[in-house]
């Protein structure tokens, strides 16, 4: 049976989904904007400002995908692959997979001396190339929030203090990290500063005792991620209602 909670109970296991659900609720606890549901067989999920965030177990699979599928509200998921296509299919939508690659190098390069920036100025250099990005009134405080409280950071390579490439952590719990955000401006590309960029940040991390996680969108992101010490270890898959 899958039913709403006020408080999620503690979590066991390293699968990215499980974590991240749990790093919300790190973040944000009990909170009006995010509803929590676990499983009788060990599913989490949490579900805000539209999206459906969910770890399912073989056993409540379905059932979990016919609760999404028929939140009104709800309007894309991320879950396992498996997961994500049977809410598709009652969505009649499309599924997107991508894989789950953690930080597996040894001894790595030191973390390199890179800056940070203003969340401000991160969404002004982001917004060009991510133009999905969400709205500005609803990025910037959900950054601000999570930087205050230590579970958001960023790196960023930059030219007369403006910055030409950056990463940042997208979710960051006990034990872990997702980085994400990875971008570069075009006429700086191909110059290794993405590289710069991460490298620095998964060893920063993975220096604090975290699993590093990162999951690339295209072949050229995953092929770089192998070379700095990522390895894949699983998929995810994104839909959303037609």
């Amino acid at each position: 049976m899958i039913r709403l909670v006020e408080a999620l109970p503690p979590q066991q296991g390293d699968e990215l989904l499980l974590c991240r659900v749990q790093a919300l609720w790190e973040c944000y606890g009990a909170v009006p904007f995010i509803r929590y549901y676990v499983g009788d067989s060990g599913s989490v999920a949490a579900l805000f400002d539209g999206q459906a965030l969910v770890y399912a177990v073989p056993e409540e699979r379905e059932e979990l995908a016919w609760f999404v599928a028929m939140q009104p509200d709800i309007t894309s998921l991320l879950s396992d692959p498996d997961t994500a296509a049977a809410v598709a299919a009652a969505w009649q939508g499309e599924v997107a997979t991508y894989p789950v690659m953690r930080y597996e190098a040894q001894n790595g390069a030191p973390a390199a001396e890179l800056a940070h920036v203003s969340p401000r100025e991160l969404y002004a250099f982001l917004q060009p190339i991510f133009p999905h990005l969400a709205p500005f009134d609803v990025w910037y405080p959900d950054i601000c929030f999570r930087e205050r409280h230590g579970f958001c950071r960023n790196v960023a390579v930059c030219e007369a203090g403006i910055p030409i490439s950056s990463a940042m952590t997208v979710a960051e719990w006990q034990g872990g990290a997702l980085i994400g955000g990875v971008a570069t401006t075009p006429v700086y590309r191909q110059r290794g500063l993405a590289g710069l960029c991460v490298g620095s940040l998964a060893t920063a991390l993975q220096a604090e005792g975290r699993q590093v996680y990162i999951c690339p969108k295209n072949d050229g992101a995953e092929r770089l991620y192998t070379k700095l010490g990522f390895v894949t270890c699983s998929m995810i898959a994104q839909t959303e209602r037609t």
